[in-house]
């Protein structure tokens, strides 16, 4: 279940996850949707230039909503995610209680994720047409943060991805090229600006 940031948060808010432990596990969790994007972009190489529309490109990357209202797809994302916490505590080994009053634990092995994967498969179903149940940061924003830095070309807008994020994410990409130590003040002074737009 520790795929989803949302669900490493909720697990700790029921208090069954360390606290210690929350943002090294999400910091993993958005390294590991970053770099599974730069290899999926790795993988279509040949097709970004032949493909024109920038949308389409997008959608490659991460979910987009059918109708784009903010608030409305913020709302259907809450109660997903809601749902999807709910769900995983809800969960619960299956148990015999036999006659001579022992209890016999069962578990249903290599197969144990089923479960939450059908919970998933469920959201989907019920809740996805809208925002295309984009239910986990990991999967959806760390794989637009990629979509900004990677050179694709045509690509468009990185949707949902801040103005000062982008503005952040172009000059580090000129730093990068350059070489961080190369960079000039005026690099500096372009990320005190996008940071302050962050905030």
């Amino acid at each position: 279940a520790h795929l989803n940031p949302a669900v490493t948060i909720g697990l700790w808010c029921a208090g069954v996850f360390d606290g210690a432990k929350v943002s090294s596990y999400i910091t993993a969790q958005m390294l590991g949707g970053f770099v599974g994007a730069v290899l999926m972009w790795i993988s279509y190489l040949p097709h970004w230039g032949k493909t024109p529309d920038g949308p389409t490109k997008l959608g490659v990357f991460c979910n987009a909503p059918a109708i784009r209202a903010p608030l409305s797809n913020f709302v259907t994302e809450v109660i997903s995610t809601g749902i999807l916490i709910f769900g995983i505590l809800s969960l619960k080994d299956a148990q015999l209680n036999m006659n001579d009053g022992s209890v016999v634990k069962m578990s249903l092995g290599a197969i144990g994720v089923l479960p939450v994967a059908l919970l998933v498969f469920a959201i989907g179903l019920c809740l996805g047409g809208s925002t295309g149940y984009a239910i986990n940061p990991a999967r959806d924003f760390a794989p637009r943060i990629a979509h900004a830095l990677l050179p694709i070309p045509n690509k468009g807008s990185s949707i949902g991805v801040t103005r000062g994020f982008q503005s952040l994410v172009r000059s580090l990409e000129v730093c990068w090229r350059r070489g961080f130590s190369k960079c000039s003040t005026w690099q500096a002074s372009r990320y005190r600006d996008a940071f302050n737009q962050l905030a």
